[in-house]
């Protein structure tokens, strides 16, 4: 959830998503980017997904993340 909160903060997004959770799960640190490799998908798939739908998200005018 931190990783989600300070992502969306970084994007200026009024609160963050299903995309933020994404694509902090799919952070280094996580570990989930192997599990899905173990699948036979491609972490950067998603990760691509994530950030697009991360920059299409609601910027904030002012004030702080929800």
């Amino acid at each position: 959830m931190h990783i989600a909160q300070s992502l969306a903060k970084e994007n200026y997004n009024t609160c963050y998503n299903a995309a933020h959770l994404l694509r902090a799960l799919m952070h280094k640190d996580i570990g989930l980017q192997d599990f899905v490799r173990s699948l036979g998908k491609d972490p950067g798939y998603f990760m691509e997904w994530a950030e697009v739908r991360i920059e299409e998200f609601d910027k904030m005018g002012s004030g702080s993340l929800h």
